[in-house]
Parts: C-alpha cells; sequence; structure tokens
C-alpha cells in the first residue's frame, strides 16, 4: 500500500503526440502497474501547459481514465474546447 508517481514520455505534447496517442499511452501505463504491483486506487493527472491541456482532453474524451486533474499554468481556450467537445458528445448521444 501507499502512493506511486508515473510518468510516460507520449503525456507530453512536445513528443509528438496527440491526446488520442496520450490517453492510450495512459491506458497502457496504468495495465502495467496494475499487473506488476497490483490493484490502482486512483489516477491523478497532473502537468503544466501542454500536459495540462491533456488533462482536460483526456478527462473530457475517456471518461474514467483520470479520478482526477490538477492542471497548472492552463491555456485560457482549454475549457472552452473541452465544453465544446462535451456538448458534441451529448448531441452524439
Amino acid at each position: 500500500k501507499g502512493f506511486m508517481v508515473a510518468h510516460s514520455a507520449m503525456g507530453n505534447l512536445g513528443s509528438n503526440c496527440n491526446e488520442v496517442v496520450a490517453a492510450e499511452a495512459l491506458m497502457m501505463l496504468k495495465e502495467h502497474i496494475a499487473e506488476t504491483l497490483g490493484s490502482i486506487r486512483w489516477t491523478i493527472g497532473y502537468g503544466c501547459s501542454g500536459g495540462s491541456m491533456l488533462q482536460h482532453l483526456i478527462a473530457a474524451d475517456y471518461p474514467g481514465l483520470l479520478d482526477g486533474i490538477t492542471p497548472a499554468c492552463s491555456f485560457p481556450g482549454v475549457v472552452g474546447r473541452t465544453q465544446n467537445q462535451m456538448l458534441r458528445l451529448e448531441i452524439r448521444r
């Protein structure tokens, strides 16, 4: 029992990836940790700038993948973009 900090290089917007690749890398990282060390109680994202943007997008596009986010130095427009994506998601359902 305890806490863990894990990082994947594919979670950085500057690493030539997009939010789909970053979300898939997060899923694979969580799977690896769960298989190696046991179940995960909570997954909380943290990031600044592009990492902050990825948290917003992954939380909006993949509900349940992150249990919480702690964005630092967010872009002003990211909140509006995530809200628009959520509205489009609701319309599609």
